[in-house]
């Protein structure tokens, strides 16, 4: 999500960038039919959900390697509060001109308060975190920025072998404790602290990977596959066996997730694709890269036009137009309908000198 000029980028990354949010929006738009159980006449629909949550959870992470990956590449402990004035800036100010878009779409009538709304309930809800559900990837990645001269000192420490144990640390603390406390019920007592730390790991692997090129690209495609067969068949297996829909597998930080990641990571890393430096492929990619925070940022707003019925039609996950649709491909015309129109949206705002800094 980071800014950068045309020929400072990687084509491969941006790519994944654009196959990372689209991955993002297809989560949220398969998202409503997880309300359904394995249990009742929901239950295709279910599965359906369980199928692209299981597939596409990796996005998460893979945003966080991204930032990771552009923002250690120099030692950000040198200047500190440029890179956080820079960085924080950047992500906060559209984050908040979207949250109060948001809160004012969820209550119109505060624009005519607009005052004393700011005053009374914006900032605490800020605060909270009281905002839309998508916005909390915002919190987690400031704390990450603010952090990242400590692990920018880490991954360009002397000792080459540090950001290696700090990985497997992280690895370790969030992998095993999860799988005790899930299938022996002992539940570690540094959790609730060890919080802070959750996608660091994420943020760290981004740099180590950066320039890990591989051969066999199929391999890590296969593991992919297999490890998404794992998410689905696990989340539906232990929904049937508890009597509730048990989403142990679709944490973000489970190992089948974290794996994931990387793998996704590596492949697109991997893929050494060579453009013309002015095509208007390449400058199509770095655009989409470039606005993919503000796709992001508006992308719930558009679902929420799409599916809400208040403008005189409907497009969800079942129906287009008035007609009824199976939820496999209405996922993916929710889902290419949003992409668009978002995209749009944050184009436009971006081309715009005062705005791309409001809303992008």
């Amino acid at each position: 999500m980071e800014h950068l000029i045309h020929k400072e980028r990687n084509i491969n990354l941006d790519i994944l960038r654009i196959v990372a949010i689209s991955a993002i929006i297809l989560i949220h738009a398969s998202g409503g039919f997880l309300i359904y159980n394995a249990f009742n006449n929901g239950a295709h629909w279910w599965i359906v959900s369980v199928i692209y949550s299981s597939t596409f959870k990796w996005a998460t992470g893979v945003f966080v390697m991204l930032s990771g990956a552009f923002l250690l590449r120099e030692d950000k402990s040198k200047d500190i509060w440029k890179f956080l004035k820079n960085r924080i800036i950047r992500i906060v100010i559209p984050f908040i001109t979207w949250a109060l878009i948001y809160k004012i779409i969820e209550n119109p009538q505060d624009i005519l308060n607009f005052k004393a709304y700011m005053l009374k309930n914006f900032v605490f809800d800020i605060y909270t975190g009281n905002v839309e559900y998508h916005l909390w990837f915002i919190y987690m990645l400031s704390i990450l920025y603010i952090l990242t001269p400590v692990f920018s000192a880490i991954v360009h420490h002397p000792n080459k072998k540090l950001p290696y144990y700090f990985v497997a640390v992280w690895f370790f603390i969030f992998f095993i404790p999860d799988y005790i406390d899930k299938f022996m019920g002992l539940q570690i007592g540094a959790q609730y602290y060890l919080e802070i730390t959750k996608y660091s790991g994420f943020y760290i692997l981004g740099y180590m990977l950066k320039n890990h090129i591989v051969k066999r690209k199929w391999l890590l495609f296969f593991g992919f596959i297999i490890l998404s067969l794992v998410n689905a068949y696990g989340t539906y297996y232990l929904s049937n066996e508890n009597g509730y829909n048990d989403y142990f597998f679709f944490s973000r930080l489970n190992a089948t997730n974290i794996l994931n990641s990387i793998f996704i990571f590596i492949f697109f890393n991997s893929l050494n694709l060579r453009l013309k430096e002015n095509s208007k492929v390449k400058k199509t990619i770095s655009t989409l890269s470039i606005i993919s925070y503000g796709i992001f940022l508006n992308h719930v707003m558009v679902l929420n036009f799409f599916r809400s019925g208040k403008y005189g039609f409907i497009i969800c996950s079942h129906s287009f137009l008035g007609n009824d649709v199976l939820p496999y491909f209405g996922i993916l015309i929710l889902f290419l309908f949003t992409f668009i129109l978002s995209t749009i949206i944050a184009f436009l705002l971006y081309k715009i000198p005062f705005t791309n800094k409001l809303f992008v």
